[in-house]
């Protein structure tokens, strides 16, 4: 007797997954079915995030809602040699509080291009199905190393080719520097090295999410939608995908109320607006980051409220693709 068996994934946002398989016995004499169609573009479950130097059950504490840590494995790895150790110490505080750590992990572009992380990058894949979920960037914000100008393509998607081969579940993202893509001073000019956007495109990613900040740079009540590095980015690298943030803060050593009300108005601009429902992650940093900067966390009486009910209103819109 000829059976036809079809399964589907549902993901939740959680990273659980549950799978439902039917299998389906015609009667005698029946049409066989139509083919199964190649399946579509894999839909993301919106996931959101604040980054801060408390421990991840207080951050959900504080923050009801949130899912995604983003922790970070220091440095420029150089030396093959097994990843597990250093990526189970970065990411066990997510899972033990019931979150999904969103790590960062730098390789030496020339040892991964020639091959000689080639089998410690699928030992990670295959070590990571008997791991609660987690989400992995490769090597974040390239734009701002020089040794990646037009590079960085071959590096990421060679790192996402053996790891793939032993894992198709875990997301693999390209997370972009904003700064780098702002316009410069000069019209017709960029401030880093994005002059040439090709060097940045065919990147192999699951997901494509930006690193971007408001104040100094620019105004600190700049939401995404109107920031100038965030349009290129969209422009040339995004292209209409799904997209998301891997690094969103605010920086402001007095207009802490000025800064609440970007953050609320960021929020409706991303439940509100077709380009901002596609965004699929959202992380707000909330830490003094590497540069000790303490202009960037939010402030308990103005700041944290409106994070917090940042967090609540994406984490109960509707679900989007």
């Amino acid at each position: 007797m000829i059976a036809y068996t079809d399964s589907e994934t549902v993901e939740f946002p959680d990273g659980a997954r549950i799978t439902t398989t039917i299998t389906y016995y015609p009667p005698p004499g029946a049409p066989e079915p139509a083919p199964k169609p190649e399946p579509g573009p894999r839909v993301w479950p919106l996931r959101v995030g604040v980054h801060d130097s408390r421990p991840p059950a207080t951050v959900k504490e504080t923050f009801p809602g949130v899912v995604l840590t983003r922790p970070f494995i220091s440095g420029v790895l150089r030396g093959p040699r097994s990843l597990l150790q250093k990526v189970e110490a970065v990411c066990r505080p997510s899972w033990q509080a019931g979150m999904v750590p969103q790590y960062s992990l730098k390789l030496d572009v020339d040892e991964v291009l020639a091959g000689r992380w080639d089998e410690w990058i699928r030992e990670l894949g295959d070590w990571h199905h008997d791991q609660p979920p987690s989400e992995l960037v490769i090597h974040h914000e390239p734009e701002n190393d020089a040794g990646l100008r037009g590079r960085f393509p071959e590096y990421f998607n060679h790192i996402a080719e053996q790891f793939r081969t032993a894992n198709e579940t875990v997301p693999l993202i390209y997370a972009a520097m904003a700064y780098q893509w702002l316009p410069g001073r000069t019209e017709g000019t960029v401030k880093g090295w994005t002059s040439e956007p090709e060097h940045w495109q065919g990147v192999e990613a699951d997901l494509h999410t930006i690193d971007i900040y408001s104040g100094q740079s620019t105004p600190v009540d700049m939401i995404l939608p109107e920031h100038p590095g965030w349009q290129r980015w969209m422009e040339y690298v995004v292209a209409g995908r799904p997209w998301g943030v891997s690094e969103r803060g605010f920086i402001t050593d007095s207009e802490h109320q000025r800064r609440a009300a970007a953050i609320r108005r960021e929020a409706e601009w991303l439940m509100s607006d077709p380009t901002g429902q596609r965004c699929r992650r959202y992380i707000f940093w909330n830490t003094t980051g590497t540069e000790k900067n303490p202009d960037i966390p939010v402030d308990t009486q103005f700041g944290e409220p409106a994070v917090r009910d940042l967090v609540r209103s994406l984490t109960e819109q509707p679900a989007q693709q």
